[in-house]
């Protein structure tokens, strides 16, 4: 949990008992973010001129990967819409439209302005980026959202204030980093999509949350429900959780984001 503003960390959990396992998850642990990644596509493509009210198609499409081998992404539960703004396909977490849209502004557009989010991602990726199959840690993604709560600058994590040095008796002072990196149209424009996925969306369970207070965010499940995530925002603060194993291994149907994380992102941002 973070201060949107500041980037100071005012919470982090890296596991269920420190006794156990001091690895902390929050900061080191790398996992596939799934549709989590999905807000950044939307939000680089805002960038490049596209608009939360372009039409697009989900009619399924193959894509040649060589040696006589095709990929063909599928929607959660295989279900298709037919035409969607791309709001409503962000809200319905759309993996077609999502697949299309970054092939759309092109992978080494999208990496080049995920890493002026702060996050490194490889530049052999495919389209499975849009799936979200590259590794991140919680903390970074947490950080790379920052921009969409706070009016575009994107603040890094801050967990060290200041330092105080006994011997010389000084002070060495740790101040927040905040970059400018999206306009604040943009910024306005995201939020309010990401608040739909809480109304309608994957995250509807949080539609009581919404009502009573401004919030945004975004579920994230991956292959075989091994990672459930849920990052989500208010204006004063931000929060990202995960859910999995770490020996990556299938949770079993129903294990998403939205019926894992969003619960216990409530139960914490409530009294947050």
């Amino acid at each position: 949990c973070m201060d949107t503003h500041t980037g100071d960390v005012l919470a982090a959990v890296g596991g269920i008992d420190f006794v156990e396992s001091t690895y902390n998850r929050a900061f080191y642990a790398k996992r596939q973010p799934g549709s989590a990644i999905k807000p950044l596509i939307y939000a680089a493509a805002l960038e490049k001129g596209y608009t939360a009210s372009s039409l697009w198609d989900d009619t399924p499409v193959a894509y040649n990967q060589g040696n006589h081998k095709t990929w063909k992404p599928l929607n959660y539960g295989n279900e298709l819409y037919g035409k969607l703004t791309l709001r409503q396909a962000l809200a319905y977490s759309n993996n077609i439209i999502t697949v299309k849209l970054l092939e759309s502004i092109g992978v080494p557009y999208f990496i080049d302005f995920a890493g002026k989010l702060g996050l490194s991602l490889h530049s052999n990726n495919d389209l499975s980026l849009a799936l979200g199959t590259e590794e991140v840690t919680l903390a970074n993604l947490v950080s790379a959202y920052t921009p969409l709560t706070n009016g575009g600058s994107r603040a890094e994590a801050r967990t060290i204030i200041g330092i105080y040095e006994r011997d010389r008796h000084a002070w060495t002072e740790y101040p927040p980093a905040v970059t400018p990196i999206l306009s604040p149209a943009i910024s306005f424009v995201m939020t309010q999509m990401l608040k739909d996925v809480m109304i309608y969306g994957t995250a509807k369970i949080l539609k009581k949350f919404s009502q009573e207070r401004p919030s945004a965010g975004k579920t994230g499940t991956t292959n075989d429900y091994r990672d459930a995530w849920f990052i989500g925002y208010t204006p004063q603060i931000i929060t990202g959780i995960w859910v999995g194993y770490d020996k990556p291994r299938p949770g079993g149907k129903g294990f998403t984001g939205g019926a894992v994380c969003a619960p216990i992102w409530e139960r914490f941002m409530r009294s947050a």
